[in-house]
């Protein structure tokens, strides 16, 4: 896999994870996401089938990252530096930077509270820090509450599903060691959880019930590592399955059958079958940045605005200092450690046999979101 062809997986990222940050403008600005346009024509927001489409191509790469590597621990390093600094950089940063400015108490209570660090250190550690695992600090909030939820409070709200990504990644190194890594299983994983997501499976809590909307998109993308393994990706069958896509989306059935149906043409962009988008990312891989700053930027943004804005003015007004939030984060904190990737070089990457899909997978190419 060329970096040209890898970049049209950093795009669809980048694009998925403005997605996002396109649906919570509606929450963040009017309190409710009833007149984000995709809820209404599809019945679920587009943030929801951007978080799919991560997980479809993380469910790809991240299989492919964990057979090329030669060992656990080479595999788990790199994924540790590609989601964790930047992770916890953005919580960090937030408490540091922003969450001063509108705490109730004064900055030197709200700094040395041991209730705020306490918040701090369980969202660095995964463990539940308020609503929905999203990061809440007592005494911190944007604004009053606007609709049906506080949102004003919620210094964060992505994380949940980046403990999913990475209990994911878990999974793939479990399944590997016991050798249970093929397309029967992860096949048979991707049918099970669709059938969880048809269904509305709740297992314990809401973090939990993420792994429904999470493993039948990372499954999906996960079984077609196997599958194009021996096959060339098809044109025709891409455009098949973009247009059921399509179809599923106008009847309302695309929360369960998404996942399944943009796994194909998602996976065949990055093949030599599709066209090369390379050069939109000429400024560096911005989607995890976007995804994990893009929040609080418009928390801040909507305390500087007042009420009354829509989510569609909101979205508009934030996305040019999301990216640049983004772009700094690459730069800053994303590349640089990167660099530290070949620690254990000795160990890294089998050299990976030339298949029908151009299999020999860069580190370029490796998945860069939650």
């Amino acid at each position: 896999m060329t970096k040209a062809r890898s970049q049209n997986y950093d795009l669809i990222r980048l694009l998925a994870a403005i997605g996002v940050v396109f649906s919570h403008s509606f929450l963040i600005a009017e309190g409710t996401e009833v007149n984000e346009p995709f809820l209404a024509s599809t019945g679920r927001i587009l943030g929801i089938y951007s978080v799919h489409l991560f997980f479809i191509l993380s469910g790809f790469l991240i299989t492919r990252s964990r057979i090329y590597s030669k060992s656990s621990l080479t595999y788990l390093w790199k994924r540790f530096l590609r989601i964790y600094p930047a992770y916890a950089a953005s919580i960090i940063g937030v408490v540091l930077l922003i969450c001063p400015f509108f705490t109730e108490n004064g900055y030197v209570q709200y700094i040395s509270s041991a209730e705020t660090w306490s918040s701090v250190i369980k969202c660095l550690l995964f463990i539940n820090a308020g609503q929905d695992d999203a990061l809440i600090i007592s005494g911190v909030s944007f604004y009053d509450q606007v609709g049906v939820r506080a949102i004003g409070p919620i210094i964060n709200g992505v994380f949940w599903s980046i403990k999913i990504e990475l209990l994911l990644y878990l999974v793939v190194a479990v399944l590997y060691s016991f050798k249970c890594l093929n397309q029967w299983v992860v096949g048979g994983l991707c049918l099970i959880m669709t059938f969880a997501l048809l269904t509305d499976f709740y297992i314990g809590h809401y973090s939990l019930w993420g792994l429904t909307i999470g493993m039948p998109g990372f499954f999906a993308g996960s079984f077609l590592h196997f599958y194009f393994e021996k096959r060339i990706p098809n044109r025709t069958l891409a455009l098949l399955f973009m247009a059921l896509t399509v179809i599923s989306l106008q009847l309302g059935y695309a929360w369960f059958t998404f996942p399944i149906l943009a796994a194909y043409p998602v996976i065949w962009l990055g093949a030599s079958t599709a066209p090369q988008f390379a050069g939109w990312m000429r400024f560096g891989d911005l989607s995890y940045g976007v995804y994990v700053i893009g929040w609080p930027i418009q928390q801040v943004v909507r305390n500087q605005l007042g009420a009354g804005w829509s989510g569609y003015g909101l979205f508009f007004v934030c996305l040019p200092f999301v990216l640049f939030a983004a772009f700094l984060s690459w730069h800053l904190v994303e590349k640089q450690a990167l660099r530290f990737k070949n620690k254990f070089a000795q160990l890294s990457v089998n050299a990976a046999p030339t298949d029908t899909i151009e299999s020999s997978v860069t580190e370029h190419a490796e998945v860069r979101q939650p």
